[in-house]
């Protein structure tokens, strides 16, 4: 059996990151099933140091200002690894901690 992909009516012959391949549907009886956008995880967000505290565009930490969790970014690198929003906040918010405690 050969598998032919296709372009959807924009042109599009896949979803972000080139997964998602669009295929014919040729043979009834079709099926349609409603879905709806969730947002699970932010690849972007505030740029922490090893310490938590949040950097400003001079590189610089801002007093006070640490960041833990999803609002971070750099976290996940070229992909979401499932399952990792809770590990970011329990680690980074710890390092906050320890490093408000510090006095640094």
């Amino acid at each position: 059996m050969q598998i032919t992909t296709c372009s959807d009516a924009f042109g599009r012959t896949s979803l972000s990151s080139g997964f998602g391949k669009p295929l014919p549907i040729r043979k009834a009886p079709f099926v349609l099933m409603p879905a709806t956008a969730s947002l699970i995880a932010t690849y972007c967000g505030v740029c922490i140091d090893t310490q938590a505290r949040v950097i400003d565009v001079f590189g610089e930490p801002i007093m006070g200002l640490y960041a833990a969790g999803e609002m971070t970014g750099g976290v996940h690198g070229a992909a979401y690894m499932s399952g990792t929003a809770l590990g970011k906040a329990y680690a980074f918010g710890r390092i906050a901690a320890q490093t408000i405690a510090s006095g640094k």
